[in-house]
């Protein structure tokens, strides 16, 4: 697995739960920043994208700060946009939220997510990673997202839908990776280097086509939920036995097999005409209002800076 570039933990916020009665704040999700650009390039348009099925009534989205303190900034569950009996994912636009700000953040821009007419390429075995909440260790004073690392068991296809995170079956990515609760929402991004990339070899050694020339560094999508397996419980060596039937008692826990809705779905949700238009109205303005955010670049220099001209 190569290193990866420091700004990628920027991209990810947290989603905090809040109490009704309380008010008292817990982190319980992930989710990942996605800026789309104008035609024009005069202004930027910043989106919060999550699983749905991890939304709930009161939350909060949790960034870190210039001064190196996370900060919350309280969403309305009426803010996020979803699509029922669809892919488990909802976005919610923050750009009056981060831009200008204080905030310290990065963004994976839309040209960056893995896109439909590119999935063809994709297949069984790609390398990639996650990052996110683990609930253990978020961070005392700030954001300390955790990385976790596998491989594309399952390709996404409509002949095969898998059941995501919000109980609906859509065609789905499964993906080799050990996550646990906190992971919901969490971008998962896959690669390619020419060394990672198996063919078969003529008779001379010489690399087939597969083996072909090229790199990549995409978001794949979004963590939806896991498969589970069922195992028997044991106390003390012994199995802890159903009265009723007799046999061991099983519990439910996750498996290393986790399922993501493919990243091109996000594109459709941020072209639904709440945000279409909502953008239509922030670029009519955009030539008095510059904006800047700093940019993931997946190809290039992970620290470029992405400033449209004024």
């Amino acid at each position: 697995m190569p290193a990866l570039a420091p700004h990628y933990d920027k991209v990810v916020f947290y989603l905090i739960g809040i109490h009704r009665d309380t008010g008292g704040r817990v982190p319980i999700g992930t989710g990942v920043l996605v800026c789309r650009q104008s035609d024009s390039r005069h202004a930027l348009h910043i989106y919060g994208v999550s699983a749905h099925h991890a939304i709930k009534d009161s939350v909060a989205i949790r960034l870190n700060n210039q001064l190196g303190h996370f900060v919350d900034i309280d969403i309305d569950a009426g803010e996020w946009t979803f699509m029922p009996n669809w892919d488990d994912l909802a976005a919610v636009d923050l750009t009056r939220y981060l831009l200008p700000s204080n905030f310290d953040f990065a963004v994976v821009d839309d040209s960056e997510i893995l896109a439909e007419s590119f999935a063809p390429a994709i297949r069984v075995g790609e390398d990639g990673f996650m990052l996110g909440l683990f609930v253990p260790q978020p961070g005392e004073t700030r954001n300390v997202p955790a990385a976790r690392f596998g491989c594309v068991s399952i390709l996404a296809s409509t002949n095969n839908p898998v059941e995501q995170g919000n109980k609906i079956k859509r065609p789905s990515y499964v993906f080799e990776m050990h996550s646990r609760p906190g992971y919901s929402g969490s971008p998962v991004f896959v690669y390619r280097t020419p060394a990672h990339l198996l063919g078969w070899l003529d008779k001379n050694g010489n690399a087939g086509a597969i083996n072909g020339p090229g790199t990549f560094l995409r978001l794949l999508g979004i963590h939806s939920g896991q498969f589970r397996d069922s195992v028997e419980v044991e106390l003390n060596g012994n199995y802890i036995v159903t009265q009723e039937s007799g046999e061991p008692d099983t519990a439910l826990v996750p498996s290393s097999m986790t399922v993501i809705v493919p990243a091109y779905r996000i594109k459709e949700l941020l072209d639904l005409p709440n945000f279409i238009n909502a953008r239509a109205v922030r670029e009519s303005g955009a030539s008095r209002h510059p904006m800047q955010a700093e940019s993931v670049d997946l190809d290039h220099d992970p620290t470029a800076k992405v400033v449209p001209p004024t």
